[in-house]
């Protein structure tokens, strides 16, 4: 894997683009010295805007490879309450480099390559769902939370499997997280990608 490695800077600032997680200058994150479906019908996000959360998951499983990850950040943005960050990570030997992401306050999430460690090493193992409060973070999981822009609250991390393979993994920073409807999203983005899978070897 050939990343270029730039000191990790938090002062980044700018518009949000459409997609952000395919520049291959990516910022490796050293450890800091001091880790089913439930909602179907129309929700109002926190924009106030009515969401139909059922279409929005559909799209996910129907959606190009590239579309089903910037509808799996977009339906974070818009189903998960309190999600003020989202990351989607591509697992690549010992590091997971960024594909897409959001901040909810505009700010951009720079290219990523993230050591699996923490939280996202775990997932990766157990390929369940992992949630950490700040408080108990480790060391990259707290460099990656302050990155993802906060300092407190939790940080959820939500593998997506296809074909019993981990495609990707969806990581969600907030405060008081609903992990049921991340859950539903990440399910919905690997059945997206299972079916790309499928259509692919046909």
């Amino acid at each position: 894997l050939a990343l270029e490695v730039e000191p990790l800077r938090l002062d980044d600032a700018g518009p949000l683009p459409a997609r952000n997680g395919n520049d291959e200058r990516r910022r490796y994150l050293e450890p800091m010295s001091a880790a089913p479906r439930t909602q179907t019908g129309p929700i109002t996000p926190r924009s106030g805007t009515l969401i139909d959360a059922g279409a929005l998951l559909d799209m996910l499983r129907t959606s190009d490879r590239e579309r089903v990850a910037q509808l799996a950040i977009e339906a974070v943005s818009h189903l998960v309450q309190h999600a003020e960050a989202a990351v989607l990570l591509t697992p690549r030997g010992d590091v997971a480099v960024s594909w897409t992401s959001f901040r909810r306050d505009g700010r951009v999430i720079p290219p990523l390559a993230v050591p699996v460690a923490g939280a996202l090493e775990a997932a990766l193992r157990s390929k369940q769902q992992q949630g950490t409060d700040a408080g108990a973070l480790g060391p990259v999981d707290q460099l990656l939370f302050v990155t993802l822009g906060l300092t407190r609250g939790e940080l959820v991390v939500t593998p997506l499997i296809a074909r019993d393979r981990i495609i990707a993994v969806l990581v969600v920073a907030g405060t008081a997280l609903d992990r049921a409807v991340i859950a539903a999203i990440a399910a919905a983005a690997a059945e997206g990608f299972a079916r790309l899978m499928r259509e692919a070897i046909k």
